[in-house]
């Protein structure tokens, strides 16, 4: 749960600064808008629950380790939360399967959720998109037993659930067409009177956008935050910006990319299952599942999947929603299959899931080891046995080594941004409550006196600035800002090499980030491949002694 805190969190780290901003009851944004980035369902659900003790201002406690595990509780503690709900995520798939498959099929159902990688990797960081997942897929069950039972209390658990889904992520408005669906249609799929009791589930969205979207909708044209708005036809609302000309169907590539790369069974179960339909519709054979049921639960699939396909920008947390859906159709097919081919088939499903758990657990085991930002620490805590020299370090990487107090005052505002928690905690701690031993880490930036784009054009001029040290970089990757490799080169060429820590060898791609998203796009083997085949996760660290 720990893994890459406090000085390698996940870049988009919002929630634990506006769960810190309701604990405190700040009215005033930060400037990364932390506070209107995501709906506020997940920040408030962590807020509610006791704070972390919070370390005294003056302590004689110099441990770096005490340090850094203090640094780390705010974005530890909303993982936590995160991990806790996620969890629900294996009943959840089993509840929506019972609805539509047997007891043991179910079950594999929820088998293939729990084994899933995408799954695993978002339920640990301090996000809300697993957690949307979760309500999502709770909708789609409290719809489907709402559909079969018509109850008021159904009603209201279909209605609390939608109220949450939506407060948590925006993507969860994709639920709505569900919720109008079992107003106008029974599980038989006849069209039904219109449910005269929709004005729950309409009171039930309209406060989840008072209770969990105010700080949302409270900015100002001014400052591009608040309510959503259109620009030269462009929709823009909080960092987002979405134009038509980006729905090109790009996204089906990363669609494909992430079956590829994360779900490799899942995505060869649900292809021999769409074989499996397109055979019984040839053959005309009857449906195994009621028709409106069915249509519930693909009146959310379908335009959702047809969204994050066509949008150019999709990511690969845009498929989480679909998985325990996937998972669904996956073990309808294996029934089917099971039914065809015999017991030996069943078999070979459950064999099937050793890849995916092994994933998992590999995972697991990777993030509870070193990652390469520990061991880049671990290395110059070797060779800086002089502690006046200097240690320049890249500023995308935050090691976790203590600063000295001319490093923290050398570099100024860039210590103090909350986006770099282990260095912006030691910019708030008493002189007296800081850990040791310190180290004169600072920014490898251009210096004052010489204009920052000496860094693009001239970076040889900025190391004769800067002079003697060591320099701590980060391997720049593929298309990566000129600058970088500009940078890089200069230092190959004055610099004497000294070491290159690695997530792992060639064959498994280790001269390439390994990172909190474990992005394709620049992972020339296949991500599960990566997985078996790393030693640590983190970025490719470069570190080159300059004696000017």
């Amino acid at each position: 749960m720990s893994h890459g805190l406090p000085y390698a969190p996940e870049p988009d780290g919002h929630v634990p600064v506006h769960v810190s901003m309701l604990r405190e009851g700040s009215q005033s944004t930060n400037q990364g808008h932390s506070d209107r980035q995501y709906p506020s369902a997940l920040a408030r659900l962590t807020a509610l629950l006791p704070a972390p003790d919070a370390a005294p201002t003056a302590s004689s406690v110099t441990d770096l380790r005490t340090h850094l595990d203090r640094a780390s509780r705010s974005v530890l503690e909303v993982r936590t939360v995160v991990a806790v709900v996620s969890v629900l995520l294996v009943p959840a798939t089993w509840w929506l399967a019972r609805e539509l498959l047997s007891a043991g099929w179910s079950t594999f159902a929820s088998l293939l959720s729990a084994s899933s990688m995408l799954v695993l990797l978002f339920s640990t960081q301090a996000r809300p998109h697993a957690v949307s997942t979760v309500c999502v897929t709770l909708v789609l069950c409290a719809a489907l037993r709402f559909q079969a039972r018509g109850r008021l209390r159904e009603l209201v658990v279909l209605a609390a659930c939608a109220c949450v889904a939506v407060g948590t992520l925006h993507s969860a408005w994709a639920c709505v067409p569900v919720l109008a669906w079992v107003c106008v249609i029974d599980r038989d799929g006849r069209r039904r009177p219109f449910e005269r009791r929709a004005w729950i589930l309409a009171v039930a969205l309209a406060v989840a956008v008072l209770a969990f979207y105010g700080t949302l909708l409270s900015g100002t044209r001014e400052s591009s935050w608040g309510i959503p708005r259109v620009e030269s036809g462009t929709l823009i609302f909080s960092n987002h910006r979405v134009n038509l000309a980006d729905f090109d169907g790009r996204g089906f590539l990363s669609l494909a990319r992430t079956v590829v790369h994360f779900e490799p069974n899942l995505g060869v179960l649900v292809l021999l299952a769409a074989g499996v339909w397109i055979r019984g519709r040839a053959r005309h054979e009857p449906a195994t599942a009621p028709r409106g049921a069915v249509g519930l639960v693909l009146v959310f699939v379908l335009p959702y999947l047809l969204a994050f396909g066509l949008f150019a920008k999709s990511h690969e947390r845009f498929f989480l929603p679909l998985v325990p859906c996937a998972a669904v159709f996956a073990a309808w097919g294996s029934m089917k299959l099971t039914a065809l081919l015999g017991g030996r088939w069943r078999i070979a499903v459950l064999v099937g899931l050793a890849l995916p758990f092994t994933l998992c657990a590999r995972w697991s085991w990777l993030c509870s080891s070193p990652d390469t930002l520990e061991l880049a620490a671990r290395r110059i805590e070797e060779l800086a046995v002089r502690g006046d020299t200097p240690i320049f370090v890249q500023a995308s990487l935050d090691l976790p080594l203590a600063r000295d107090a001319t490093s923290l005052a050398h570099d100024g505002a860039r210590v103090r941004n909350p986006m770099r928690p282990w260095t912006c905690y030691q910019a708030t701690r008493l002189e007296s409550d800081r850990p040791e031993p310190v180290y004169p880490l600072r920014d490898l930036a251009a210096p004052a006196k010489l204009p920052y784009k000496e860094l693009v054009g001239h970076p040889e001029r900025v190391l004769e600035a800067l002079g003697r040290g060591l320099y701590v970089i980060e391997f720049p990757q593929g298309a990566a800002h000129a600058s970088a490799w500009e940078l890089r080169d200069a230092l190959a060429s004055r610099g004497v090499f000294v070491e290159r820590i690695e997530p792992g060898d060639e064959l498994g791609g280790g001269a390439h980030v390994l990172g909190y998203q474990l992005e394709p796009r620049s992972s020339p083997p296949w991500t599960w491949l990566r997985i078996l085949r790393a030693s640590a996760i983190g970025p490719v660290v470069e570190i080159r002694r300059l004696t000017l």
